[in-house]
């Protein structure tokens, strides 16, 4: 697929998210958001358990959504292939709870980036901050990127499939 990365997975553990209207799962490997299901949207209004899926890593419909940093001087930094860690493997946003952070920890040496993402109740907004502690005497300058991947399978167009007519991509603000 387009985008995919030829890297193994095997080294990176997913991680489960689940709030109010999201199901997502971030791997390790970059801190992707590798897949990502919208709780109170059906596929099928008779079939309420299966729901659309917006991110998915699987070979067939691969969409991911990617993001690091990018060292300027071109040293070691935590891009979207780097091996993030995490405290836990499931978070949920419980009752009460307004908001709920996910965050990973890369560190290389004297360098530490801690990598959160944001999740709120009741949004579809998924938020990614970024915290660097450069605990070596030389400066440490990066920039963030973002990247959505994907694998457009081929449907064949027809007057009776919408599916080939719809527009099938992301919007990032």
């Amino acid at each position: 697929p387009v985008g995919a990365s030829t890297i193994s997975n095997s080294d990176a553990a997913p991680i489960s998210v689940r709030t109010d209207v999201l199901d997502v799962s971030i791997s390790t490997r970059g801190g992707e958001l590798d897949r990502a299901d919208l709780l109170g949207y059906p596929v099928e209004k008779d079939h309420p358990e299966k729901v659309v899926r917006l991110f998915d890593s699987g070979a067939e419909n691969f969409y991911v959504a990617r993001s690091g940093l990018r060292a300027t001087d071109e040293t070691t930094a935590p891009t979207h292939l780097a091996i993030y860690t995490s405290s836990d493997s499931q978070y949920k946003l419980d009752a009460g709870q307004d908001s709920l952070t996910v965050p990973l920890v890369w560190t290389n040496g004297a360098i530490k980036v801690t990598k959160t993402y944001t999740f709120k109740r009741g949004s579809y907004v998924i938020g990614i901050d970024y915290q660097v502690e450069n605990q070596s005497a030389t400066e440490w300058k990066a920039a963030s990127y973002v990247q959505i991947a994907r694998h457009q399978p081929i449907i064949k167009a027809s007057m009776l499939n919408a599916e080939s007519y719809a527009f099938i991509g992301p919007t990032v603000y």
